[in-house]
């Protein structure tokens, strides 16, 4: 699995049981966030060394950091006259965005912890990061770690070979 499958993966995955107006995969944090989207980015790319010793040189595990972000619109606002919007629509409105959530996040969750990228044992979901109300939108976004398993190897593979480009 390379980084574009594995973002691909978790986009698939994180739409599963949430309908959005749009889904892809974005070259960084900074999209539109304009209607009720699903986004996938990738956030971060690093190594890690792993054993070996000076002699015999050392391995390195890639890690990615692909986040995963929901963004929801018609967020409850002010009116044109300035009146702000009833408790109880901005309450409606958030009891849906939890729930929206929560299925978002057991569809990154069945991803991870399915096999679909990969070893579980490898992958991490990260903490979640709400974002908003801004405008009309809010969202929420999820970081999911995986690592050593972008180009199909396993820990005990590593010692032995290098890391492809």
């Amino acid at each position: 699995m390379n980084w574009e499958n594995a973002a691909q993966t978790l986009l698939d995955a994180a739409t599963a049981d949430v309908q959005v107006d749009r889904k892809l995969i974005a070259p960084g944090p900074d999209f539109a966030h304009d209607c009720r989207q699903m986004v996938v980015h990738l956030e971060q790319s690093q190594t890690r060394p792993v054993g070996g010793d000076l002699r015999r040189g050392c391995a390195v595990v890639p890690i990615i950091v692909l986040r995963v972000t929901f963004v929801a619109d018609c967020v409850p606002t002010l009116a044109s006259d300035g009146t702000p919007p009833h408790p109880e629509e901005i309450t409606a409105w958030s009891k849906r965005f939890i729930a929206d959530c929560q299925r978002v996040y057991m569809g990154i969750a069945e991803a991870c912890g399915g096999g679909g990228l990969g070893d579980c044992q490898n992958v991490t979901i990260g903490d979640s990061t709400p974002t908003g109300p801004s405008g009309q939108t809010a969202s929420m976004s999820w970081p999911v770690t995986i690592r050593n398993y972008i180009y199909g190897y396993r820990r005990q593979r590593w010692i032995r070979q290098k890391m492809p480009l």
